[in-house]
Parts: structure tokens; C-alpha cells; sequence
């Protein structure tokens, strides 16, 4: 004689203890791995961002025919502040006029410029005679860092070194 009663297979929680402590296991060994590629990620991001940002400062003072100022803004209005907190792009030629913003570096990360506080580009394109580089520094991963530099004549490039191939300086 056959029983009627049907039976629900379910896990054991031994099972279900041992299911939850290899997915921690899995995730202690990936989680570092992972922090890198989201760090050296918004290194490239940023720098690309900054590239972008420069270039189209250096295009606009040559179509305007008039200087134009990158500088660092916190209220991203006028030129005050620290790199990291922002940048502007603003006109010199009568009232300055904010062009285009460059928002804040990701949280914890830095954004460091090696010259004066501002970049002017002149009408023919050229950097006003700077030579300098932007240092982007992930937190806690001083590896992953970029430089973005700038040459006298209004051209931008990204390095995973300083100008003169060393280390890029970051300070944790």
C-alpha cells in the first residue's frame, strides 16, 4: 500500500551554514581585488574627464580669440579652493563667464596641480608658458595613480609616471 503523504525536500541548515560561509570565503578573497579595479577605474575616469576639460579650454580660447583660465573652484563659480574640490573654466574678456564645470574628484581621492593656481590659455592655444602636471591619487592605492601633463604648449597627456618618469607623488 502506497502513503499519500508527500514529503518537501528542504535544506538542512548545516547546508545552509555551510552555503553562507563559502560566499564570505569568496568575497574575502575577491573584495581586494576589487577595491584595485574600482580605484585605478576612477584614476582613468578623472584623468579622462581632466583631458577632456583642458582640451576644451585650449579649443576655446583659439575659437574666442581671447585668453581663457582653468583654475580650481569650490563654489564653481569663481577661482578659489583646491583642485580637488573642482574646476572651472571661465572667459577673461569682460564679465567672466563659467565656460564649463569640472565636478569633484571621487570621495577620498586626490587632485593635485604642481604650478600656480591657475592655467591661462592664450588665443594661439598655448599654456601661457606652463609646464606642469596634474597628480590624481586613488585613496589607499597610490599605485593606481595618473598624472595628466601639461605641456607649454596647451597639449595634455596621461601617465602612470611624472614628466620625468618617476613614481607619482601621493601622500597618505
Amino acid at each position: 500500500m502506497l502513503n499519500n503523504k508527500t514529503y518537501i525536500k528542504a535544506f538542512s541548515l548545516i547546508e545552509l551554514l555551510l552555503v553562507v560561509v563559502l560566499i564570505v570565503i569568496v568575497l574575502l578573497v575577491v573584495q581586494p581585488s576589487w577595491q584595485d579595479m574600482v580605484s585605478k577605474n576612477h584614476a582613468q575616469v578623472y584623468t579622462n574627464e581632466l583631458m577632456v576639460t583642458l582640451q576644451f579650454a585650449r579649443a576655446t580660447a583659439i575659437k574666442l580669440g581671447e585668453p581663457v583660465i582653468f583654475c580650481c573652484s569650490k563654489n564653481h563659480q569663481e577661482c578659489n579652493g583646491l583642485w580637488q574640490n573642482g574646476s572651472i573654466i571661465i572667459t577673461t574678456v569682460g564679465k567672466p563667464k563659467v565656460l564649463r564645470v569640472l565636478p569633484p574628484v571621487f570621495a577620498g581621492d586626490t587632485l593635485s596641480w604642481n604650478r600656480d593656481a591657475t592655467i591661462i590659455f592664450s588665443p594661439d592655444g598655448f599654456a601661457g608658458g606652463q609646464n606642469g602636471s596634474f597628480y590624481y591619487c586613488p585613496k589607499n592605492s597610490s599605485k593606481n595613480a595618473l598624472a595628466v601633463i601639461l605641456s607649454p604648449s596647451g597639449r595634455a597627456r596621461v601617465s602612470p609616471t611624472t614628466s620625468d618618469d618617476k613614481r607619482i607623488p601621493c601622500n597618505f
